[in-house]
């Protein structure tokens, strides 16, 4: 288990990729050795690394010997029951994971998560002593009629009443997978606006939409950001030792 207390986290967040086994730790074998390559160190980092559910265990034993942590994507809003095909905070807990991304847009979109669903998954997570990675943004439509500090409020409500550790990811749904990052004024002031709303509260607040590497170093600049939630990058191997460095 990796100690998770050092300024910089990177979270790589494969989604359902690679399409099988073999590919997943071909991956992870070039991540390894890209690392290595590009001499970072994985001490001064939290890397943090979200496979599909059904490579989690085969990688958790690759990378016992590395300071690298592991998410999963999603998790249950039951940890235990008859509810066939979803996977309960525990069961990931209990196979070497320390994170859960919850409320990702994606699962916002194609699988109609509401706010209330995900405020029961957080809590379930950390029951299960998992710390929560919660995925806030705002829609292109509700860009253009200038609603982002309302949505934000609206996603980050039931946060307030959580006393624990937790990681707040603010990914522009119009800034995913579009190539499009926010400026970087645009994220300095949503996470200002986000470390306002939590004062005083140990959480860290990650940036998502199109990190690459050519972006990477002036986002992780940003005086009130802790560091990036990165999705298609984290794909190439190469291309996302780069950012880590």
């Amino acid at each position: 288990m990796s100690q998770y207390n050092k300024s910089k986290t990177i979270i790589a967040n494969w989604k359902m990729n690679p399409k099988s086994y073999s590919e997943a730790i071909n991956l992870l074998d070039a991540y390894i050795e890209n690392i290595n390559n590009n001499k970072i160190n994985l001490n001064n980092i939290n890397f943090i690394i979200a496979p599909p559910a059904i490579y989690l265990q085969a990688i958790f034993l690759k990378l016992q010997k590395f300071n690298i942590c592991l998410s999963a994507q999603n998790i249950c809003w039951e940890n235990q029951g008859a509810f066939t095909g979803e996977l309960s905070a525990s069961s990931f807990k209990s196979i070497g994971c320390e994170f859960a991304i919850i409320g990702h847009s994606e699962r916002r979109i194609y699988n109609k998560e509401i706010d209330e669903l995900i405020a029961k998954k957080c809590l379930v997570a950390i029951n299960a002593g998992l710390t929560p990675i919660v995925c806030v943004g705002e829609t292109k439509v509700e860009f253009d009629n200038q609603e982002t500090w309302r949505v934000l409020t609206r996603q980050l409500e039931f946060l307030k009443n959580i006393n624990t550790h937790f990681l707040v990811a603010y990914e522009p749904v119009w800034a995913i997978g579009t190539g499009v990052s926010a400026d970087l004024a645009y994220i300095a002031k949503i996470t200002d606006y986000i470390r306002d709303i939590f004062n005083s509260k140990n959480i860290k607040i990650l940036y998502g939409g199109s990190v690459n590497e050519v972006n990477a170093k002036e986002i992780f600049q940003l005086q009130n950001l802790d560091g990036a939630l990165v999705g298609g990058a984290s794909l190439d191997a190469e291309q996302f030792a780069k950012i880590c460095g």
